[in-house]
């Protein structure tokens, strides 16, 4: 954030063509992993316990990562925040992405929370009786 705030205070627009947007932002640059060492500390100081419901998010965290990341679905995020940006003005627009972001992210988890439990109902008893059965016929 720092590395932002600085940038755009020099009155310098934030393209991906600068080279100094290209270091301010880069994973190897200082000021990010200062950030993510700060996080990183944060985070590990707090006591949270056993939050049942930061558990059940964070479970499906990686699929909705996978299927955000996607190559099909990167451009609809895209194109939706460009439409967005060109037909509201700019504090509906924000309010609107700003929504968008964690309903997006509910919604993808619900779907991987479905894909788990269809996981678990269906397709782990049949593994389990393949990999008995493989292994059966290894010891013997």
């Amino acid at each position: 954030m720092l590395a932002l705030v600085l940038f755009w205070g020099m009155g310098r627009p934030l393209v991906g063509d600068d080279a100094l947007v290209d270091r301010l932002v880069s994973y190897t640059s200082p000021l990010c992993i200062v950030a993510s060492l700060s996080l990183l500390l944060f985070f590990s100081k707090i006591k949270l316990g056993h939050v049942r419901w930061i558990n059940w998010l964070a479970a499906s965290s990686f699929s909705v990562y996978l299927l955000h990341e996607e190559y099909l679905t990167r451009g609809r995020y895209l194109a939706l925040t460009d439409y967005v940006g060109q037909h509201y003005a700019v504090l509906v627009g924000i309010l609107l992405l700003v929504a968008f972001v964690p309903g997006l992210y509910f919604a993808t988890t619900l779907v991987d929370q479905v894909r788990q439990q269809l996981w678990q109902k269906l397709f782990s008893p049949w593994l389990d009786r393949v990999e008995s059965a493989v292994i059966n016929r290894l010891k013997s």
